[in-house]
């Protein structure tokens, strides 16, 4: 669903599932109805994807919302209760999240340096998100004047919490206890060649079926979760980027102080609780792996 595409600057584009029986994810279509009606008039264009409209549209699309053997691999587990997620597993584990922001920075409508902003739509669950708004497009502005790229990192999370072990060991060289996780629900590319590598990188990731399963032999790794799909290898990218010297510069990240929730600026108080949970998180996890991690971080990003 497209909104006046011609010569806008900042996009807003979110997704949402119909249910059965368009879908095999639960009805969202009214928090589609109050998000588009909250940021029609705020940014330029706003742009909401689902998978029977973008199946419509091309029938390539089944591929990523649906995948048999990929479904059927995660029956009959053996791992931890509660590590399995099996709404993600029903839309191919969100393969759909990269393979949409790369079909909205390929969209020829849209201008060169545009800026497109991501966020997550259900905004009944999470009411919050409804603030956010209000707030997102002078975020964004901000953080990719200098930048191609801008990330949120929502809490002080371990990446060991929501990423396996495979993922982390293959490709950070590590175990991410002091590394902090990126948050997939809200994401601001500016349109141009370096997000769209980036981006490639990340939906490269993701289709790989076993960076995307939710399978792990570490499902008891300490304070281990389960993994999130897209959201791991959108950290496992970011990461890769920001590590390595000729890519760093294109790419940022910004903490919001109150879980996923969208400041605009930090008042005194906000940055005495930024400085206190940081200094928690790195003398609870170690101080010495913390640089140690950073480390073989910089080797894997330029070497492997």
């Amino acid at each position: 669903m497209i909104y006046n595409l011609n010569k806008k600057k900042i996009i807003l584009v979110s997704f949402y599932t119909e249910g059965k029986p368009h879908d095999g994810g639960e009805n969202l279509t009214i928090q589609k109805n109050i998000f588009l009606d909250k940021n029609k008039r705020g940014f330029d264009n706003v742009i909401l994807y689902s998978p029977s409209s973008l199946i419509k549209k091309n029938k390539d699309w089944e591929s990523v919302f649906y995948n048999k053997e990929f479904y059927a691999s995660h029956k009959n587990y053996k791992q931890r209760k509660g590590s399995i997620n099996n709404k993600w597993i029903k839309l191919n584990s969100m393969l759909w999240k990269p393979a949409i922001m790369m079909e909205t920075l390929k969209n020829i409508d849209i201008p060169n340096e545009s800026i497109i902003i991501y966020h997550d739509i259900n905004l009944l669950k999470y009411p919050y998100y409804l603030d956010n708004f209000h707030n997102l497009k002078e975020i964004f502005f901000e953080k990719l004047k200098n930048s191609s790229i801008a990330l949120c990192r929502d809490s002080f999370m371990k990446l060991s919490t929501d990423c396996k072990q495979e993922l982390i060991r293959g490709y950070l060289g590590s175990h991410g206890n002091t590394l902090y996780h990126v948050w997939a629900g809200c994401i601001g590319m500016k349109k141009n060649k370096i997000s769209i590598d980036f981006c490639k990188y990340w939906l490269d990731l993701t289709m790989i079926d076993k960076n995307r399963s939710q399978l792990t032999e570490f499902d008891n790794y300490p304070d281990f979760a389960w993994h999130s799909p897209e959201q791991a290898t959108l950290s496992i990218a970011f990461y890769r980027w920001k590590y390595n010297l000729s890519r760093s510069k294109n790419i940022t990240s910004f903490f919001t102080i109150n879980h996923r929730r969208m400041l605009i600026k930090w008042n005194f108080r906000n940055k005495i609780v930024y400085y206190k949970q940081f200094c928690f998180f790195i003398f609870k996890n170690n101080i010495f792996k913390f640089f140690y991690e950073r480390i073989f971080l910089i080797y894997f990003s330029h070497f492997l």
